[in-house]
Order: structure tokens, then sequence, then C-alpha cells
């Protein structure tokens, strides 16, 4: 489903906002939740199908906007989509490990 055709579909289905969840680390990357809104501010239920096109857009973009986000330490968000006016508005945070390097020297000499 193309990311014209899945806001048509939420539309259709009543859906005036979706909220989606995501995390990913050790190459694999889940879109853990997908919660719709009517226009209402209610949750309401949509088709086990749509919600499959959700998570799979929602995936293809984070690769498109951010690839990689599933590697290594990954990285975890959420995003809110307006189906009206077709924006996706994500809060994405990547993990990062860090190493620090640092030389030093002592004198191993104790004082007498």
């Amino acid at each position: 489903m193309t990311k014209n055709e899945l806001l048509t579909a939420l539309a259709g289905a009543g859906v005036a906002l979706a909220r989606i969840e995501y995390c990913g680390s050790d190459d694999q990357g889940f879109v853990e939740a997908v919660t719709c809104y009517g226009s209402d501010g209610k949750e309401i239920d949509i088709p086990a199908d749509l919600t499959t096109a959700v998570r799979e857009v929602v995936s293809d973009t984070l690769d498109e906007e951010r690839g990689g986000w599933e590697l290594d330490e990954g990285s975890s968000g959420s995003v809110e989509i307006d189906v009206a006016t077709g924006a996706a508005k994500f809060d994405h945070t990547e993990r990062v490990m860090e190493y620090l390097e640092e030389d030093f020297e002592v004198s191993l000499r104790e004082a007498e």
C-alpha cells in the first residue's frame, strides 16, 4: 500500500490521528503499537489488514529517513500521523554506545 493509499484508507475508517510506537536493535526493528483516534479524540479500532499496512508504511518510512534505525544499539520512538494533512511527526531517539579513549601517565615510585 502506498502512503497516499494508506491515508485514504485511514480516513475511510474514520481515523483522524494515528499514534505508532516502534523500537529496534540488534538488526531487528519492530513497529509495536498502532492506536487510532477519531475526530472526537476517542480511540477507535481499525481492521487488522489496515493495522498491518500502517506498520509497513511506518517501517518503510523509517528505512527511508533513518536507514539503519534497527542496527546495533538501535533506536526507538513514536510517530503521530495527522490523516487530514498527511503529516507524520516522528519523536525519534537513537541509542549510541560511545567509547572515550584517554591516555595518561602516573609514577609508580612511592614517596620515601
